[in-house]
């Protein structure tokens, strides 16, 4: 079972009809509440991602198996990055700040996006 805020209590079988939104809807809201705290969190990401790896196992024989896998990849990058309170995102971590780079990086860097647009 998956506990979420508000008494709402889900079981694996309520997860049959819910779309890929639903389930990124129940994360947010989970992260969105403001009264919790960081046991409360813990228990919670593990029991969504168990109820996701269930998921899984149910499905793995269905025919849409690459769109469960990815909507499972992506639930478990979302509960992490919330959780964690920083994202998961490579491309967030590397490269250059903009606001750290000099004058003539920027005329340089908004020259090579306009000549990609263009």
């Amino acid at each position: 079972m998956i506990g979420f805020r508000r008494g709402i209590q889900l079981k694996m079988s309520d997860f049959d009809n819910f779309s890929e939104i639903d389930y990124y809807d129940k994360i947010l809201h989970f992260f969105s509440s403001k009264n919790r705290n960081a046991e409360e969190t813990e228990r919670w990401k593990e029991s969504m991602i168990i109820e996701l790896m269930k998921l899984f196992k149910k499905k793995e024989k269905s025919s849409n198996l690459i769109e469960i896998k990815n909507l499972i990849q992506n639930a478990i990058i979302l509960i992490l990055s919330l959780s964690e309170n920083r994202p998961l995102d490579y491309y967030d971590t590397m490269g250059k700040d903009s606001k750290n780079l000099s004058l003539t990086e920027k005329k340089e860097l908004k020259n090579k996006l306009c000549k990609l647009i263009a």
